[in-house]
């Protein structure tokens, strides 16, 4: 009995220690050979799109903050015109946590207030927005770059999409270029050390109701 508790408190306390240590990850669509599918540990995703299947025929642009930049990542028909709405959906086995998103190609105006706005949300389709990020400039070699950081977006699935600031470009259309994300800690692991801590409790109330 003493040995079986040992070992669970010993297999509770790595399993939370595990969950609460484990770092974010990062997919980068940006770099050669990520496709469209693939794992973290043994939490399969996979990436979607509409209306077409995601492309990568965009052009490279170079490394760019934290990524490769081999291409803008994954855009959806390059064609920001007569395309359809464009949206792209992640999806994973289990729940994670969408700690970053990084977009290229969008429209930033060098006039006026026209430019493309970078947003995620929650789920399958578009919904209510949870997070969104104007495009930028401050790399100027790195046109229509956009990175939200500090998110904290739990979920299995996360759609990708952009909009407009005003309506006088076209349809919006968009590059994401990687996802950042972390593991969720597992309540089972903290069920376990609980149910080992309070074995442990009542095998040490026994042994001193013996002794006395």
């Amino acid at each position: 009995m003493k040995n079986f508790l040992k070992l669970t408190t010993t297999a509770a306390v790595l399993t939370v220690a595990g969950s609460l240590s484990a770092s974010a990850a990062l997919i980068d669509f940006s770099a050669t050979g990520t496709g469209f599918s693939g794992s973290l540990g043994s939490n399969n995703w996979t990436l979607t799109g509409f209306p077409v299947a995601p492309n990568t025929d965009e052009t490279g642009r170079g490394p760019v903050g934290v990524i490769a930049g081999d291409n803008d990542g994954v855009g959806i028909d390059n064609d920001e015109v007569t395309a359809p709405s464009e949206y792209l959906t992640l999806t994973f086995d289990r729940n994670v946590r969408l700690v970053g998103s990084y977009f290229l190609d969008l429209f930033i105006a060098r006039t006026g207030l026209s430019h493309e706005v970078a947003n995620i949300t929650v789920g399958a389709v578009p919904g209510a927005v949870a997070a969104f990020k104007d495009a930028d400039d401050v790399f100027p070699t790195q046109g229509g770059y956009a990175e939200l950081e500090n998110l904290s977006l739990v979920g299995t699935q996360f759609t990708f999409f952009a909009s407009l600031t005003n309506d006088d470009i076209g349809k919006a259309d968009f590059a994401l270029a990687a996802v950042e994300v972390a593991p969720v800690p597992l309540p089972a692991g903290f069920l376990l050390l609980g149910t080992a801590l309070g074995g442990l409790g009542v095998a040490r109330r026994r042994k001193q109701r013996k002794a006395a």
